[in-house]
C-alpha cells in the first residue's frame, strides 16, 4: 500500500455530525498531514477528532480536566507535554496555547 492509499484513512473519530464540506476539508487535511509525517518517518500519522463542536475555551476546560488524569487519550503526547510545560494550568493559559497551536 503506498502512502497516498494509507493516508486516505488517516482521520479517526466520530465525524457523523460534520457537514459534508467540513468533512471533506478534514479528510484533505488529515491526508496531507499523514503524507508529510510518513515522509519524515514520524510515528504519529493520524488525526483523531474527539469533537467538532468545541470552542477554544471549551477545549481548554476539557484539556485541563484531562491533564489532571495524565491525558492518556491523546495520541499526540508531544502536545500534552506542551501543556504541562505551561506551569500555570489555568484555563486561560491552556486556551492561549490551543490558539497558538
Amino acid at each position: 500500500m503506498d502512502t497516498t492509499d494509507f493516508c486516505q484513512h488517516a482521520i479517526k473519530g466520530d465525524l457523523s455530525a460534520a457537514p459534508a464540506d467540513i468533512l471533506h476539508t478534514l479528510k484533505r487535511i488529515s491526508t496531507e498531514f499523514c503524507m508529510q509525517q510518513r515522509a519524515e518517518k514520524h510515528r504519529w500519522q493520524t488525526i483523531k477528532v474527539t469533537s467538532i463542536q468545541r470552542l477554544a475555551n471549551e477545549q481548554a476546560g476539557y484539556i485541563k480536566a484531562c491533564l489532571a488524569k495524565g491525558c492518556p487519550i491523546y495520541e499526540n503526547q508531544q502536545a500534552v507535554a506542551e501543556y504541562l510545560e505551561l506551569g500555570n494550568m489555568s484555563s486561560a493559559n491552556i486556551e492561549k496555547q490551543i490558539t497558538d497551536q
